[in-house]
């Protein structure tokens, strides 16, 4: 059980798609999922056909963190 929890702890690469991260309740739980995951140690990367940054949330138009984690498709 230990190493399963030491396994556990070990940061991650978690993969998001999404198609569009406009401004919309989906997008918000998509942005708000990556940066607690961030914030958590993991690398998080946000794959879109579409982020448009005159009408998007902070968090997607910034990049969220360094290195930037939303890339176009």
């Amino acid at each position: 059980m230990a190493a399963d929890r030491e396994k556990s702890k070990k940061p991650k690469t978690i993969v998001f798609l999404h198609p569009d991260l406009g401004i919309g309740g989906a997008e918000r739980l998509v942005v708000d999922a990556a940066v607690g995951l961030q914030k958590r140690g993991h690398k998080v990367v946000v794959f879109t056909s579409h982020c448009d940054p005159a009408h998007c949330f902070d968090e997607a138009r910034d990049g969220i963190h360094s290195p930037p984690c939303f890339q176009p498709l």
